[in-house]
């Protein structure tokens, strides 16, 4: 099983301009590589798909010694490490066509800048050391001080080096421990299902009965943000004033992501211990494109700020890790029916009030107990569909 874990560098003045030099040499091997690419399309793109012939991985890999020769600078990165670029970017390549066949957004691979995070990866001459609280870095780089609160035992596969816009150093290393995924818990009863309603308004409810409000991070800093936003807006560009006004508002985005993704983390691994969890399939790129004008930009900032899908990927990977399940509903009038009689009504009000059995209730309790009562009909069906194959079988 492969597990990540990401932790913050120390690196020297001597060590920094190490790992700069493989992020600029792992920069400049990537555009370089996208750049050509482009051109080899555009020259083969009006043949006939029997004519058009284009460079593989292997053949684009053979090109590095002349890329070397021509920029001797590069000869001081990892090569390992360009290797991946050009790894990177045919993977980026291929699902851009992939992407282009299912009529999804295709996202075309895009040059690198050195104004933005910038990572790479060494697969290399790469170690880790717990009681020390080092990380060993190839080349001229060496052993760099970390913080690490835990090292999982297993094989170090590789290790992603990455600089923010702030300037500050991560690692995140990549771990296989050569064990499997656990199985997963049987399914309880009905009322042991934890059904979760996730939304802008509440973060959270569960069919248990417990809330968890959303904290809303970009709003409780948005004064802050804009006054450092108006101020770099003001100052003359390419001067140093300007360049210490954007580590200004960097700093103010930094801040509300690590504030969310605590929050995010903190919620997702309380839930992913419950034997069974019940969520919506919601799809959030077509909820954050609802309404027009003010409403459609305020209704995408909330979800921008809620990040439910982040929240929805790490629950679905920590209840893999933890062996538990989870289990996605319809998400089709979940906050309009009743749990009790199944009216369907308005759920527009915090407090839902049912018209027909006059059931009063939080709004994301009912949707909870809706969820919950999904998911136990489908476990139902599914076992009852087992049951017909075992007897067709038999």
């Amino acid at each position: 099983m492969h597990s990540g874990h990401k932790y913050r560098l120390y690196p020297t003045t001597k060590q920094i301009k190490a790992i700069e030099v493989n992020l600029s040499a792992g920069r400049f091997v990537y555009n370089w590589f996208l750049d050509y690419k482009i051109k080899e399309w555009k020259s083969v793109k009006n043949l006939k798909k029997s004519q058009r012939k284009t460079k593989s991985l292997f053949d684009l890999m053979k090109l590095i010694p002349v890329i070397r020769k021509e920029n001797m600078w590069i000869a001081e990165a990892d090569q390992r490490a360009l290797a991946y670029e050009i790894r990177n970017l045919m993977a980026a390549y291929k699902n851009f066509f992939r992407r282009c066949k299912l009529g999804e957004k295709p996202g075309f691979p895009k040059f690198k800048s050195k104004y933005r995070e910038q990572s790479i990866i060494h697969s290399a001459s790469i170690h880790a050391d717990l009681k020390n609280q080092k990380i060993k870095l190839p080349k001229n780089i060496g052993w760099v001080k970390c913080k690490m609160d835990r090292l999982k035992p297993g094989k170090l596969k590789s290790i992603t080096v990455r600089r923010t816009t702030t300037g500050k150093y991560f690692v995140s290393l990549l771990i296989d421990d050569d064990q499997k995924l656990p199985l997963k818990a049987p399914i309880p009863s009905k009322n042991e299902i934890v059904g979760v309603d996730m939304n802008i308004h509440v973060f959270l409810a569960t069919s248990e009965g417990n809330v968890i409000e959303n904290p809303r991070y970009y709003d409780a800093n948005k004064k802050r943000l804009r006054r450092a936003q108006r101020k770099l807006s003001r100052r003359v560009k390419g001067s140093k004033n300007r360049k210490k006004q954007k580590l200004v508002v960097a700093r103010q985005h930094e801040k509300i992501a690590n504030k969310r993704n605590n929050f995010i983390h903190s919620a997702s691994n309380l839930l992913s211990k419950k034997q069974c969890v019940a969520i919506e399939d919601l799809s959030i790129k077509k909820m954050m494109t609802k309404g027009s004008g003010k409403k459609k930009k305020n209704i995408a900032k909330g979800f921008s700020d809620t990040a439910l899908g982040e929240f929805k990927r790490q629950l679905q990977y920590k209840t893999d890790w933890q062996g538990t399940n989870l289990l996605v509903t319809n998400p089709e009038n979940t906050n309009k029916k009743c749990n009790s009689c199944g009216a369907i009504n308005n759920a527009a009000a915090e407090v839902y009030t049912c018209s027909t059995c006059a059931t009063e209730l939080h709004r994301g309790y009912n949707s909870a107990i809706n969820i919950r009562n999904l998911a136990y009909e489908l476990v139902i069906g599914n076992m009852y569909l087992v049951l017909c194959l075992d007897f067709l079988e038999n």
